[in-house]
């Protein structure tokens, strides 16, 4: 009797306990936050759909992709997968109940109001899904109106100066320059002062806010409005021949030294009125004159320089690709890279746009039309652009690019507005110009403008 008693109070405080243990298990824990955690869209017939990461907005009201699905991506039949802090019921637009298995229209702004599981608190979201109107990786060219005077002209070239375009030309009489903001409405033309009647215009540079030109005598030339010309003396032991870039605060130059004849290659630093001449002579196969150059910025942040083909002091032409990260240590590409082989680099310009660099010139026409080669890898290699996206020959108006030699090219970078006023308009920047050029043998007054489109998507 007593055995009896205690198997019976054995199995209550079993039972007991095993009830206990399930009662903890299954416990839901009532909150009042019905806040949105994730959303991930299901199509099993769209490719990466569901790889889409969508993120609350800056007020926190909006649920939405801030990097846009590709181009012809279809909305109409997308499965909608919720996750939220807390739910006991999501309805989709007021009338959808959401179950994670039905398909929603999203090519339009729709929303969700999700209540907590306290079946009181509930939060209204708006879903919006964002689609790439234009081809991300697609260049988009067009053919400005323009008044740039090309009269006789033998040279031309354009500039950027505090990111207002500078035009010049030279007739063999005079030199003009006509200014622009913006490509297309330019300033009437003015007569250059302190300059002699026939120059070159190619190795002019900007640099420290002023334009600088090497005329092959004892001077450097500047001017600070593009209008007014001075010679600047700084030692008449030297003539200078060229003018390369500007590379960590200092304006590179080649040099003679007039007592012997031999090149020289020379800095002058900002705000100073010295320069310095090293003692070295230049490199074998290293250019005089007519090349292209170029100081950038590379994808780890250091800062670089480039010196493409141009002509030998015995006037040879010249498929180097030169290199350097501070101005005295040069290293010649074209020893280990021969992508270059095959083109001519006389009259091309390089430019530095959206982590490559873009080589511009009749010289790198080929039989595919490309107008200009890329290089991915600072300069070490080069190749032909993407032919889905990248070729330079019709705009909008379907107008023929013609390819030409001896172009300005340059990248506009900064926001500015007609009165040099910051704006956020990314039509402002980022624009890639292309003014002028020799055309079979006459100078072009044409100006193109090119973007890419991935750098003008805004974020909405």
């Amino acid at each position: 009797m007593q055995s009896n008693y205690f198997k019976s109070l054995f199995l209550f405080f079993t039972i007991a306990l095993f009830s206990a243990c399930t009662s903890s298990t299954t416990t839901v824990v009532v909150t009042s936050d019905a806040t949105f955690t994730s959303l991930v869209l299901v199509n099993s017939k769209i490719a990466n759909i569901g790889k889409a990461v969508f993120t609350l907005n800056s007020t926190g009201d909006t649920i939405v992709n801030l990097d846009s699905l590709p181009v012809g991506t279809k909305l109409d039949k997308l499965i909608p997968v919720f996750s939220f802090k807390s739910s006991s019921k999501a309805v989709i637009n007021d009338s959808i109940n959401y179950t994670g298995k039905d398909s929603v229209n999203f090519t339009q702004i729709r929303k969700v109001l999700n209540t907590a599981s306290d079946q009181k608190a509930s939060k209204l979201y708006y879903i919006k899904v964002n689609v790439h109107k234009v081809k991300p990786e697609l260049y988009n060219w067009v053919k400005l109106d323009s008044s740039l005077n090309v009269l006789n002209a033998v040279s031309q070239k354009a500039v950027l100066l505090n990111n207002k375009i500078y035009y010049f030309m030279n007739d063999g009489l005079s030199t003009t320059v006509q200014t622009s903001i913006d490509g297309k409405n330019w300033d009437p033309k003015q007569t250059l002062t302190g300059l002699s009647n026939s120059i070159s215009l190619q190795n002019m540079t900007a640099f420290n806010g002023k334009l600088y030109l090497a005329l092959n005598d004892s001077k450097l030339y500047s001017t600070t409005n593009g209008i007014n010309w001075v010679g600047e003396q700084f030692d008449i032991k030297y003539a200078y021949k060229s003018l390369l870039f500007t590379l960590n605060d200092h304006l590179w130059f080649i040099s003679q030294t007039l007592s012997d004849g031999t090149y020289h290659l020379g800095r002058i630093k900002a705000n100073a009125d010295t320069l310095l001449v090293y003692k070295d002579n230049l490199p074998a196969n290293f250019p005089l004159t007519d090349f292209t150059s170029l100081s950038f910025t590379s994808r780890t942040d250091i800062l670089k320089g480039i010196v493409l083909g141009g002509k030998d002091v015995q006037g040879n032409v010249l498929k180097t690709n030169w290199n350097t990260e501070d101005g005295v240590v040069w290293v010649n590409f074209s020893r280990d890279s021969r992508s270059l082989d095959n083109y001519s680099l006389l009259g091309t310009s390089v430019i530095s746009y959206d982590n490559k660099l873009l080589l511009f010139g009749e010289g790198v026409n080929t039989t595919a039309n490309a107008n200009y080669l890329v290089s991915k890898d600072e300069g070490f290699s080069w190749n032909l652009p993407d032919s889905s996206f990248n070729y330079l020959q019709k705009d909008t108006a379907k107008q023929v690019y013609k390819t030409r030699s001896y172009q300005s090219v340059l990248v506009q970078n900064v926001k500015l507005s007609k009165d040099f006023i910051i704006t956020d308009n990314k039509n402002d920047f980022n624009n890639i110009f292309i003014i002028g050029g020799k055309v079979a043998s006459a100078y072009s007054p044409q100006v193109w403008k090119g973007k890419l489109n991935r750098l003008n998507f805004i974020r909405q």
